[in-house]
């Protein structure tokens, strides 16, 4: 995709270590809040990305300006460790798109971002990273790109479907968490058994009409197995197309699925964020 103005920010710093010592500087009077421009001439100064800067700050328990609104409900190690998390999202549609607007938000820090298909006319309705300037691109091109607009400082991997368990299992690899937006239930037993043989959690999610469920499963409880049947289940019959729910309802299960996304990663950590935490491992709702 061809953007019509340059990105602010570099996304792509050289990586090195840098001394504390080195993250003084003039903010405007604003002392422990950077912006990203003060950010970003730090971080070339001192060689780290960005990111790498942002974590120091953190570490001292300074917060990048960006995000102070996380302060309510994160510590400052809880948002390191968002920052240091990789998260895979596996189909960008209309799931997908708002799962992976929303961590970009919060703070995740690097992406694996996965679609075989193309943007077409008809998901401007209902695909949120999809524009008229997109049609006929490729969903995880396309949305890498405009994640970028929002969260510069991320990294961010995307690749254009996956044609076996072994290339899934590359793609997958250095996941903490898997999520599962995927619109063609054949690809589904693929990655539900690439996630539990490789040790990953899993966020699944399903709906059709107005019902549906988001559901966490963790490899050591094999929750989605235990749901559908075996590993090797036909998940055909399963509500899983959502072809004929209203749009705002894939929305909202994106937004369940990031929430889940976001407890399973803090959970891993012992935090004591005042995020609500308290989405159970097997949420059924109805739109």
């Amino acid at each position: 995709m061809k953007d019509t103005e340059p990105l602010l920010y570099d996304a792509n710093l050289p990586a090195k270590p840098a001394p504390l010592s080195t993250l003084h500087h003039n903010d405007g009077g604003r002392s422990g809040t950077p912006d990203m421009p003060t950010l970003s001439a730090l971080a070339r100064r001192t060689g780290q990305t960005r990111l790498q800067t942002m974590i120091s700050y953190l570490e001292n328990n300074r917060w990048p300006r960006r995000f102070i609104a996380n302060r309510s409900f994160f510590s400052a190690a809880d948002q390191i460790r968002l920052l240091k998390s990789t998260v895979a999202v596996m189909g960008l549609g209309k799931r997908g798109g708002m799962v992976a607007l929303l961590l970009a938000r919060y703070g995740i820090g690097k992406f694996i971002l996965c679609d075989q298909e193309r943007f077409t006319e008809e998901n401007l309705t209902g695909q949120h990273l999809c524009s008229e300037q997109c049609i006929g691109m490729n969903k995880a091109c396309v949305s890498r790109d405009e994640l970028l607009r929002i969260a510069s400082h991320a990294e961010y991997s995307c690749f254009s479907g996956f044609s076996d368990s072994a290339h899934l299992a590359a793609i997958l690899q250095g996941a903490d968490v898997v999520i599962d937006c995927l619109g063609k239930s054949k690809d589904r037993p693929l990655l539900h058994n690439a996630a539990l043989s490789m040790g990953m959690t899993l966020i699944h999610s399903s709906a059709k009409e107005r019902d549906g469920f988001v559901l966490i499963s963790a490899p050591e409880r094999q929750t989605v197995t235990r749901f559908y049947g075996t590993p090797t289940y036909s998940p055909e019959n399963s509500p899983n197309l959502l072809s004929d729910i209203p749009n705002l309802g894939p929305a909202f299960i994106g937004g369940l699925q990031a929430h889940a996304a976001i407890k399973t990663i803090l959970r891993q950590e012992g935090t004591t964020a005042s995020f609500p935490l308290d989405l159970p491992d097997l949420e059924y709702f109805a739109l």
